[in-house]
């Protein structure tokens, strides 16, 4: 009996020491998202000609995952949204980078979406000061100082109005004060992870947040368009290692680097692919749906996700277009590339879309498109892409973190990125956001 009273005393020790503390308002702590990091970049970067000294100091100084699960779809936003919550896609409410609102295919940019609390939430209200560069699902959140992440494609080509944009969703006055600490015009603003240091570096300096989160999206993208390790991607990973180390120094500048705690995460990893699976063709043959991406005249439309492609219904209870579905699903089903099909009772184990009728997965070297005319299968656009089930390895992403109250040199091995809510919580000694949460203990100095 005594013993086994020390073993819940010994599981309940982080609660009571948090319980007896306020939060930790001279802490900081930067999160910095590479997307697409997988964790064989910094396990095997000798193997590969890379350097990154700035990850290398974190892991010998701090704590490493040799791959930290996901979500499913190992997509963009959904990734962060969980990074961000604690919870699984179908309970924070964001299911692709894209979705269809009142029949029409908008990107996932607002706040508004999320149906779990988000951590920079939490942050203020313990009194605790927040920043976001470029983070996704940002747009209209209670956050100190933000530059969200939106889409302005239709301006590509034109900086000063994609601007003028980005200032309007923006925390007011932060993009011209922006501007003046640069001193020079913000040109290729949305495409330069360079340009968003400077915006991370310029706050730090400036107003000092608890909480700073900052999205890193080159990376990702070289590695679609170019593949895995191809030197395209190596020299952004190495490029973003070393705006990593300007974020380092900063901290020295402003003098908060010993009260600093970094944590570099990402969302996904990649795997090669030369084929492209286009289920949306099946439902435009029989008539569920018609025209382009874009068209509203639909009663079925996919969600293709890379590695994974959801099927959802524009009305709920439609079971005559359910039925469809369900048959085209059971024909592609047979298909050389499809791996596996999901019906709604594994939907719902996986965490994934709860308004998805079907989801498939993808085989190795396969991946799926949205386009709804043409062959069904057509040669791979990319060279590599994610989106698959988290536990494959390829999909596995990279963690690694420093700072206090973090143990050192230490691989942590395998973790789920739901953990790193309550671990984040933990450190800043808030309560409501470890309680019934799981955190990752082993990384912690209690």
């Amino acid at each position: 009996m005594k013993s086994h009273r020390l073993v819940l005393l010994l599981f309940a020790l982080p609660l009571l020491l948090l319980c007896s503390q306020k939060p930790a308002t001279d802490l900081h702590l930067i999160v910095i998202s590479m997307d697409g990091l997988s964790p064989e970049y910094y396990l095997r970067a000798e193997q590969h000609s890379l350097e990154l000294p700035t990850l290398r100091e974190f892991m010998q100084r701090g704590v490493y995952s040799d791959g930290m699960e996901t979500v499913y779809p190992t997509l963009t936003y959904p990734a962060h949204a969980s990074i961000a919550t604690g919870v699984l896609p179908r309970e924070h409410g964001i299911y692709a980078n894209s979705y269809y609102f009142d029949g029409e295919k908008q990107p996932v940019v607002s706040g508004r979406h999320y149906r779990s609390t988000p951590i920079w939430r939490m942050f203020r209200r313990n009194g605790l000061s927040t920043a976001a560069v470029v983070w996704p699902v940002t747009v209209e959140e209670p956050i100190d100082w933000l530059i969200p992440e939106v889409w302005w494609d239709d301006d590509k080509g034109n900086d000063a109005v994609r601007l003028q944009k980005q200032a309007g969703v923006s925390t007011p006055g932060l993009i011209d004060s922006l501007r003046a600490y640069i001193g020079t015009p913000l040109e290729k603003y949305f495409e330069s992870d360079t340009v968003k240091t400077d915006a991370a570096i310029y706050l730090l300096k400036k107003h000092r947040p608890n909480l700073l989160l900052l999205h890193y999206s080159h990376f990702d993208y070289f590695q679609h368009l170019y593949g895995k390790f191809s030197p395209e991607a190596n020299a952004t990973a190495e490029m973003q290692d070393r705006q990593i180390g300007r974020i380092v120094q900063a901290t020295k500048d402003a003098g908060i680097f010993e009260k600093t705690v970094f944590m570099v995460v990402s969302d996904h990893g990649h795997a090669d692919i030369s084929m492209q699976i286009n289920p949306g063709v099946l439902l435009a043959q029989a008539g569920l749906t018609r025209g382009q991406n874009g068209s509203s005249d639909w009663r079925a439309m996919v969600i293709p996700s890379g590695g994974s492609c959801s099927v959802i219904l524009r009305q709920h209870g439609d079971t005559a277009t359910e039925a469809k579905v369900v048959e085209i699903a059971g024909q592609l089903a047979q298909h050389p590339g499809i791996e596996q099909v999901f019906y709604r009772q594994q939907i719902d184990s996986l965490g994934g879309d709860p308004n998805a009728v079907v989801m498939f997965e993808a085989k190795p070297g396969y991946a799926f498109g949205g386009e709804l005319q043409g062959e069904l299968t057509v040669p791979a656009s990319s060279k590599s892409t994610h989106g698959y089930l988290p536990d494959k390895p390829e999909m596995l992403a990279g963690f690694v973190a420093a700072g206090p109250g973090l143990v050192q040199n230490h691989n942590l091995g395998r973790i789920s990125a739901l953990d790193l809510f309550a671990t984040i919580g933990a450190l800043f000694n808030l309560r409501e956001a470890v309680e019934s949460r799981k955190m990752i203990e082993k990384m912690l100095q209690w």
